[in-house]
């Protein structure tokens, strides 16, 4: 890894990093797959968590993990761009926002590990404003990433006109989560099936950073890199 170039191990972390932190969401508890808990009934969603310890505190770093990969995947694949000229001002602003949404995920993924701490029926209550801050940094750092994923994939660079409509679709896409994202916070919206929508094109994102980074390191390869 120490003699890896910078595109090589970026495409890398565009592959990784994503899909880890997909399948760590799809396994948290309370998520989508084990003891489901809408994210408007915060007592079933604290003590899914509490209730699986273990499990919870595997989760919560992996998810941290893979995203901080999937940072650092973007990161080189912003600096991708540098040599060509193209999109690089837009998809450095798209950049910024997608680290300061993921940020915000990675600190509800904090409160969460420190949900997992304990339970009984004097501390539920006590918990509540734990998870609704959580859910806060969810839809506020979903609004961002959404925001930055549209500003980013309208600005790479294409190598034909299939790649360029897919980049297309992807920021349409973005588009969607945002709207999605934005109803589950407005009143008057509906929180669960706003954030069951905007979790459905999250595996979007990780098939097009998947195909980013496999084109990022076959471009290193071609390099000499």
């Amino acid at each position: 890894m120490c003699n890896m170039s910078m595109g090589r191990l970026g495409g890398l972390a565009l592959i990784i990093g994503p899909a880890l932190a997909f399948v760590m969401f799809l396994l948290q508890p309370g998520g989508i797959i084990i003891d489901t808990a809408a994210p408007s009934d915060p007592i079933a969603a604290i003590e899914a968590l509490t209730n699986n310890p273990t499990l919870a505190n595997i989760t919560v770093p992996l998810i941290v993990l893979g995203l901080m990969i999937m940072a650092f995947g973007l990161y080189s694949l912003q600096v991708a761009t540098r040599s060509t000229g193209i999109g690089d001002a837009a998809t450095r602003m798209g950049l910024a926002f997608i680290i300061v949404g993921l940020l915000s995920w990675i600190w509800g993924q904090g409160v969460a590990l420190a949900i997992t701490i304990g339970l009984d029926d004097q501390t539920v209550h006590f918990l509540t404003p734990l998870f609704v801050a959580r859910v806060a940094m969810t839809l506020m750092g979903g609004m961002l990433v959404s925001l930055g994923f549209l500003t980013f994939a309208l600005s790479m660079p294409a190598s034909g006109n299939v790649e360029a409509w897919v980049n297309r679709l992807v920021g349409v896409l973005s588009v969607v989560s945002l709207a999605a994202f934005y109803w589950a916070a407005a009143e008057g919206g509906d929180l669960d099936q706003g954030l069951a929508l905007a979790r459905s094109l999250y595996i979007i994102w990780v098939v097009w950073l998947a195909y980013q980074g496999v084109k990022l390191m076959k471009q290193d390869s071609a390099s000499g890199g």
